[in-house]
């Protein structure tokens, strides 16, 4: 006999695809509170992902194209990812819009312009933009990490004007 080829089905959504020896019954193989659909003779063959619809009607997955500066409103939504040479404890998501990117940018514009930390402090505590707490034990920590994250904003703005043909990749990696 030839090989049969079935999807299990969970949430009318493929989960797995399943090819066996045409002489062993499915039903004798996978429990059977699992729900196996007989797709040897379908064409085109359903995949992972793909939707079902009884009786035997499957559909592929919707994909969805994002223009250039929709990928990169949702980078900046989701955050930068940083990973330093030198300091694994600064490793972590960092904001790249809005008041913790401003907050960061304040901070860098401060050392810039005083070669320190402000309010005399002698380490800066951060919390990244997926909660987590860092502290930049000098100042030229927190500038790399804001031109790393500076940089990568400016990679994606590059990419959607057309300038650069792939957005930036992440990690970013700083000193």
């Amino acid at each position: 006999m030839s090989d049969k080829t079935y999807v299990r089905i969970k949430d009318w959504e493929v989960i797995e695809v399943v090819t066996l020896d045409g002489s062993i019954d499915i039903s004798d193989t996978y429990h059977s509170s699992l729900v196996f659909v007989e797709t040897t003779d379908l064409s085109p063959k359903p995949d992972v992902r793909w939707r079902f619809t009884p009786p035997n009607n499957f559909s592929p997955p919707v994909t969805l194209e994002l223009t250039p500066d929709q990928r990169m409103r949702l980078a900046l939504i989701a955050g930068c990812q940083v990973v330093s040479k030198s300091t694994a404890a600064l490793n972590g998501t960092y904001a790249a819009q809005g008041q913790g990117w401003q907050n960061m940018r304040d901070v860098v514009l401060y050392i810039a312009s005083y070669d320190a930390f402000p309010d005399g402090l002698t380490s800066f505590a951060w919390i990244t933009q997926d909660n987590a707490p860092v502290t930049f034990t000098d100042p030229a920590q927190l500038k790399a990490v804001a031109r790393g994250i500076g940089d990568w904003i400016t990679r994606w703005q590059r990419f959607v004007s057309g300038q650069v043909s792939e957005p930036p990749m992440m990690p970013v990696i700083v000193p």
